[in-house]
């Protein structure tokens, strides 16, 4: 079983000790034919072991006549560890290092997990900012971040499972998220030996698993044709830079990030240059770092032209006579002569809403309005498309696209149909 490394190991301490624990081999066997060979090889693999993850000096007490050496328990507290040869030091410290590795909490992997992922760029910011919420709402809120990963059973984990599903209630996008945590812990700790669970084959042999089924009206998920226009009309009225950047995302479907990292440079007669996103930068505080943007969108068919029709010419004409923005970079900038951010737009779209007396949505559902509202117009699908930055067209219908209509609308067409003779 391999031993985990220690973090703090200073690398001349760590020669030192090797050698001195390797040598500790002819004390261990001085020569006795009868020892089993493969004894002799798990005992030299227990040595090696050790000698990898002690970080502390090894010496000879002279008035007590033992050998002598030191090590921190999980809770970083000093310990003397003693013994009458080096071959005996070397056994001791290999059991303590494996009572510490069974001490091992859900705490410790996904910490470490964590650490890895932030410094690296396979997981975004705000992706690790979710997971983090995540990690609080299934697993530290129900105690399962201080089970020793050495106690979990498949039973334990599978009874965990449906009952956290069942006390929150969770949908299946919910469990998707819980499962995904779950499953990078798993494999972490599989892959260092803490636990002999293989999260593939338990997930396999778990299978579907009953969720909460959330079925949202069409009236959630877009702006219906009377609460947009009333949107709009409040939004052309009180032409404020905030209010100009709701009203130009209305008239192109960007998505938010897009909308707050455009640049004048991107503005050329009748298109606009999408390139560029908001994100937030991984940093050193505990849920995440600082909002910037990143040189890229957010797929490869997000870098597109956007065609712009009259009314978002003039709203972005506009924006790039606004006083406050006369010398920046930024097409949209706020009060304090800062980047306008996509916190700020969610904001003022709630406070919008609210003002025009309709539940509040999301800037996503503005972006899913335009896409809307373009298929039911019978726009050519390879300009939707490329209007909204998607791979195929499929990828609007399934996802973006929703009825817009009022009941009035609805009936009247309805009603306008005639069966039989």
């Amino acid at each position: 079983m391999m031993l985990t490394r220690t973090s703090n190991s200073d690398s001349i301490i760590h020669n030192n000790i090797a050698g001195t624990i390797s040598s500790a081999f002819n004390d261990l066997f001085p020569g006795d034919p009868a020892t089993r060979l493969e004894d002799q090889m798990a005992k030299m693999e227990r040595i090696k072991a050790v000698a990898e993850v002690h970080p502390y000096a090894i010496s000879f007490n002279e008035k007590r006549q033992r050998w002598v050496t030191t090590y921190r328990d999980a809770e970083k507290k000093r310990h003397i560890v003693e013994a009458k040869d080096k071959a005996a030091l070397a056994e001791k410290l290999y059991v303590i290092y494996e009572i510490e590795k069974t001490k091992r909490c859900i705490s410790d992997i996904y910490a470490e997990w964590r650490e890895e992922r932030m410094s690296t760029d396979e997981v975004t910011t705000a992706t690790l900012d979710r997971m983090h919420q995540d990690w609080k709402r299934f697993f530290v809120k129900y105690g399962w971040d201080q089970k020793r990963i050495r106690d979990i059973k498949p039973r334990d984990l599978e009874f965990y499972i449906k009952s956290t599903i069942s006390a929150e209630k969770l949908s299946s996008k919910g469990y998707s998220h819980f499962k995904g945590l779950l499953y990078e812990i798993l494999r972490r700790a599989h892959r260092d030996g803490d636990t002999d669970i293989s999260p593939r084959i338990f997930f396999d042999d778990l299978g579907r698993i009953k969720t909460r089924r959330v079925i949202k009206k069409d009236d959630e998920q877009v702006f219906t044709d009377e609460e947009l226009d009333k949107v709009l009309s409040y939004l052309r009225e009180n032409p404020d830079t905030l209010n100009r950047a709701l009203l130009l995302d209305f008239l192109t479907g960007l998505r938010v990030g897009e909308l707050c990292a455009l640049k004048k440079e991107d503005f050329s007669g009748r298109y606009l240059h999408v390139r560029r996103t908001e994100t937030k930068q991984k940093g050193n505080g505990r849920d995440g770092g600082s909002t910037i943007v990143q040189e890229w969108t957010k797929t490869d068919a997000g870098d597109r032209m956007v065609y712009l029709t009259d009314e978002a010419v003039s709203v972005i004409t506009q924006l790039l006579v606004d006083p406050r923005a006369v010398d920046s970079e930024w097409l949209l900038i706020g009060m304090h002569g800062n980047r306008v951010i996509r916190s700020t737009i969610r904001r003022r779209l709630e406070v919008v809403c609210k003002k025009c007396d309709i539940p509040a949505k999301s800037p996503h559902k503005i972006r899913k309005t335009y896409a809307t509202h373009l298929i039911d117009a019978g726009v050519d699908e390879n300009i939707i498309k490329d209007q909204m930055g998607h791979t195929d067209i499929q990828t609007t219908k399934d996802y973006y696209y929703f009825t817009h209509q009022t009941d009035e609308v609805k009936r009247n067409q309805l009603e306008a149909v005639r069966l039989g003779a």
